[in-house]
């Protein structure tokens, strides 16, 4: 009994941390496991049965909360605006230590869309630009610059693009911004640095300061090692307006264990 209200009391602080996030980089890192409490909640819960109903109540509300916490947070409507301009993006981390630059490629010609957002690139996967350049003319990139990992390309043409670092210990955004043609389209490929490892907030306000004052609709996208319920995320949409787009799309369990078996918990 002792240790399963140990186990408990330490799922109990891990439930309750993230909602300090917006007030504490540190509380917020544990956000980001929501769903991963989910699991070992219920895992405990089931465990308590043969030992005390009440403990095993306690931990499947304990599951509840988290799993609220993760499922309940503001989002832009997936289905398209039918008066709005039709625009595919698709944004992809290449990934720092794999070899996928055929993969890639392939990726985004079955996918054709207009707008490639990139992320983890090096001088070694610059061959996806240039492979893609004569269907997306328009790029732009950092690689070379120090923590500097994030391109763009396109079909369509802009006005003006740039890339630079984010934060003094990583981080990194590549940004454009579009014509009316695109109604004024303002777009940042955007890669933080890992949760407490790095001020994420800070970096996330310096992609706003890059932004600008915009008129016309702005897309954010990228990897930015954080979940969409996570502090971070909550207080840039509440200072920018914006909205994390679509469902919840897990990297697992896509994911696998370098011997190519596949990981059913590897974390997002």
């Amino acid at each position: 009994m002792a240790l399963l209200g140990g186990v408990l009391a330490a799922l109990a602080i891990i439930t309750l941390l993230p909602w300090l996030g917006p007030y504490s980089p540190a509380a917020d890192a544990f956000s980001h496991f929501r769903l991963h409490y989910v699991v070992m909640c219920a895992v405990v819960a089931a465990l308590c049965l043969l030992v005390s109903r009440r403990i095993a109540i306690v931990a499947v509300s304990m599951a509840m909360v988290n799993f609220a916490g993760a499922a309940i947070h503001p989002r832009a409507a997936s289905t398209p605006d039918a008066r709005g301009i039709p625009l595919k993006i698709v944004t992809i981390n290449t990934l720092y230590r794999v070899d996928n630059t055929d993969a890639v490629v392939a990726l985004v010609r079955r996918e054709a869309p207009d707008i490639v957002f990139l992320q983890e690139m090096t001088r070694a996967k610059a061959g996806i630009m240039t492979r893609l350049k004569a269907d997306y003319p328009w790029q732009v990139h950092c690689i070379g610059a120090t923590n500097c990992d994030t391109a763009i390309l396109s079909r369509r043409p802009w006005r003006e693009a740039g890339g630079r670092r984010l934060g003094r210990r990583g981080g990194s955004v590549a940004w454009a911004r579009f014509g009316q043609d695109l109604a004024g389209l303002t777009v940042a490929s955007v890669h933080l640095r890992w949760p407490l490892v790095s001020d994420q907030l800070g970096q996330l306000r310096e992609v706003k300061d890059v932004l600008g004052s915009v008129a016309g609709p702005v897309v954010v996208a990228g990897d930015l090692n954080a979940t969409a319920w996570s502090g971070v995320v909550r207080v840039f949409s509440a200072e920018t307006g914006m909205r994390p787009a679509g469902g919840f799309v897990p990297t697992w369990p896509a994911r696998g264990f370098k011997s190519g078996r596949t990981c059913p918990l590897c974390f997002p």
